[in-house]
């Protein structure tokens, strides 16, 4: 009875009510202290957190009472339609009074991810939401940075389960009212609750504080509000906060907006933060660093922390921590730019191109004043650099940059510097050939369609090389044509098995005579310069190897646009005119092309290089040939295809070396017992040597060089 009796008395009241009356105790703590008052009270001092946190409970006391998520209880009305958030957005970003600035961000947070009801689609909270991103890109190293990301992040969660939510933040322009007093309507009046002094609250102290914030609003000038604040924090010591802003970053560059796309590239600091940080990285690296040790960092951006571990310092390695700062920083670009829209990503790859590339990195390899430590250093750098890179549009931008924009490298084009200097060091004698030619060897283990054609793909494309471009009598010669005859005449009767055609393996690549083939290989290299062994030795190891090697380059070329088989180019119409064909435009006549040519004549002139030169020169051949490209594989693989006048191929190159390497054998005394005491030097047997095994320094070079050719004959075959 008596509970009864209170209900009717003292009848419960509303939560929104309740709601109101905590705002309106909140805003009078700033209608009744002075403007210095306010800078001088620490929240500690307030109940200002109380009446926020008892808002904050009131609104989940009501959506569990709410017969749907999606419906606006009358606290959440109240707190999009009179200016809540936009007082409090004023508050925080003049941080009055001292220490409030974390508590309402926790509120914007707690509205994000607590509330059933989704805000963000509501108008009224557009401006407030603009303005608390704009708050977080003025200053730097704030202490509520944690607050300020995980609030900024919750936001690109939400826009990346709507898309279209992102054009809330494409502009920072703020209107002149949007923290005067005359744009809060407060009253109670106003609220349906009746006033007990029936005054609305003074907020002229706010208006002040709102004034200096417009101030600070006004100097920015961004069209990508959140681009910009998580920029903020790629710098950050805080290095989970900083990978916090960097993932943002790569949800916020890859939404599918042109109009945010434009506003990244146009209207944000986007490329101009991004370009410095990685010329900041890469200038801070000490020009002492060895550039034999650059191969050692090949760095993820995520786990790069893994890296600055206690257990994996190295003291021995100077400016490792730069190093890994700089690659972990290209790798995370690469990645932005594989995410991010189109125009973007495109925007960001030149301009990396345009102020890192040519104004920093070019300059450690082209200038003429340079020392010899110097350039082998930049010839590192862009060695590790293309290991770093992944994404298309980059590894484009890297090829033009390096290799020109011109595919080929013909007598009456321009040619490009950079790549005639590259290629001209492959060329130079000691350590400088030799890391030029190990540059050109990282270009190729990573295949790369703009790097094959601007080095050899598209000299391959006319068959020039091949006898039947200039003798059509003499096409059927070829191995894919002999194959291609045959298979017409045995499928004359069966077309139904046309439909399967394309699944056929390349004749090209897998031809009928292969045992011929192989030991055309296996048998250039005479009895003269071998051991006494069974020929051949170590095949199966190489074939075995071989079959990995060579599915795996075919998985990685896959989608290049290459052909199937090795065709002439005037083949591919009947109905052609003669001015179409390869005689009648003489820049379409055979060419090595720069790069393919000095690699053979530097292998011409193997029996007087070292060692280690021997061996890096075939492997850049053996990387050539494992890819199945039908003419290249066809010009270096295949011996018995007939080759037009004045061309070499691999096959005639290496027979003219060991056949130049007979003759000087035959000067060499006890040469079959030198032979096998540098092959036991080379593996490592220092000890079992005789004196007849004991060789001269030029012998050793010349035993060294035949023991490659043997072992790279035998590569090939396989």
């Amino acid at each position: 009875m008596l509970g009864l009796l209170s209900s009717v008395v003292a009848p419960d009241v509303p939560p929104v009510q309740d709601f109101k009356h905590h705002w309106d105790s909140f805003l009078h703590y700033y209608a009744t202290k002075q403007h210095t008052e306010l800078k001088s009270e620490p929240i500690e001092a307030t109940k200002l957190t109380f009446h926020l946190n008892k808002m904050l409970k009131l609104l989940m006391e009501e959506q569990s009472s709410a017969l749907s998520s999606h419906q606006l209880t009358p606290s959440m009305e109240f707190l999009l339609h009179h200016n809540v958030l936009d007082i409090l957005v004023t508050l925080c970003q003049a941080d009055s009074p001292p220490g409030i600035r974390p508590y309402i961000f926790n509120v914007f947070i707690f509205l994000l991810e607590k509330t059933k009801y989704a805000i963000l689609p509501e108008t009224s909270c557009h401006q407030p939401m603009r303005r608390l991103v704009l708050v977080c890109t003025l200053t730097k190293a704030s202490p509520t940075e944690s607050q300020e990301i995980k609030f900024i992040t919750m936001l690109c969660g939400k826009i990346k389960r709507k898309p279209d939510l992102v054009h809330i933040f494409l502009d920072s322009s703020v209107k002149d009212n949007f923290v005067t007093p005359n744009s809060f309507d407060t009253s109670r009046q106003s609220s349906g609750r009746v006033s007990r002094d029936s005054q609305t609250v003074n907020l002229v102290n706010i208006e002040r504080l709102a004034i200096n914030v417009k101030d600070a609003l006004a100097s920015l000038h961004n069209k990508h509000l959140l681009a910009a604040a998580l920029l903020n924090y790629l710098d950050s010591a805080d290095y989970l906060l900083s990978c916090s802003a960097m993932e943002s970053l790569l949800l916020v560059s890859g939404m599918e907006s042109d109009l945010a796309a434009q506003a990244l590239v146009t209207g944000s600091p986007f490329m101009p933060v991004l370009l410095s940080r990685l010329v900041t990285f890469y200038t801070s690296i000490p020009s002492t660093v060895d550039p034999a040790r650059l191969e050692e960092i090949l760095v993820n951006w995520v786990q790069v922390h893994h890296y600055h571990s206690q257990e994996m310092e190295d003291p021995t390695f100077q400016g490792r921590t730069e190093l890994l700062a700089f690659f972990s920083f290209l790798d995370f670009l690469d990645h932005l730019i594989r995410v991010s829209h189109s125009f973007a990503a495109q925007s960001l790859a030149t301009e990396i191109k345009e102020q890192f590339f040519e104004r920093h990195l070019e300059t450690r390899l082209l200038s003429d004043s340079l020392e010899e430590s110097e350039l082998l250093l930049g010839l590192a750098f862009t060695s590790q650099t293309w290991l770093h890179i992944k994404s298309d549009k980059l590894a484009h931008s890297f090829s033009v940059w390096l290799l020109g924009e011109e595919i080929s490298d013909r007598p009456m084009l321009p040619t490009h510097p950079l790549k005639n200097k590259l290629v001209s060091l492959c060329t130079q004698p000691g350590i400088l050939g030799l890391e030029a030619v190990r540059m050109f060897d990282v270009l190729l283990s990573s295949p790369c369609p703009y790097i094959l054609d601007r080095l050899v793909t598209v000299h391959m494309e006319t068959r020039g090389y091949h006898m039947s471009s200039s003798n059509p009598e003499a096409i059927i010669n070829s191995w894919s044509d002999v194959e291609d005859e045959r298979e017409k005449l045995e499928n004359v009767s069966e077309e139904p098995k046309r439909s399967t055609r394309s699944v056929t393996p390349s004749r090209t690549l897998a031809p009928s005579n292969i045992h011929r083939l192989v030991n055309c290989w296996l048998y250039l290299v005479p009895d003269q310069l071998r051991l006494d062994e069974v020929r051949g030795s170590g095949y199966d190891q190489y074939v075995a190897d071989a079959s990995k090697q060579v599915e795996t380059v075919a998985k990685e070329c896959s989608s290049f646009d290459w052909p199937r088989e090795a065709t002439c180019g005037w083949e591919k119409s009947e109905t052609s005119s003669s001015d179409s064909r390869i005689e009648a435009d003489p820049s379409r006549q055979w060419s090595e092309g720069m790069f393919l040519s000095t690699i053979l004549a530097q292998l011409a002139k193997c029996l007087d290089s070292d060692y280690d030169s021997n061996l890096q020169l075939t492997s850049v051949l053996s990387k050539l040939a494992q890819l199945p490209h039908p003419h290249l594989h066809e010009y270096l693989l295949n011996p018995t295809i007939p080759l037009a006048p004045g061309v070499r191929s691999l096959y005639t190159v290496l027979k003219e070396v060991l056949g130049k390497a007979v003759a000087r054998s035959d000067s060499i005394s006890h040469f079959p017992l030198k032979m096998l005491g540098c092959r036991r030097r080379m593996l490592g047997d220092q000890n079992s040597t005789s004196k007849e095994m004991e060789c001269q320094p030029e012998e050793q070079v010349l035993l060294e060089a035949i023991l490659v050719l043997d072992e790279f004959c035998k590569e090939l075959a396989a």
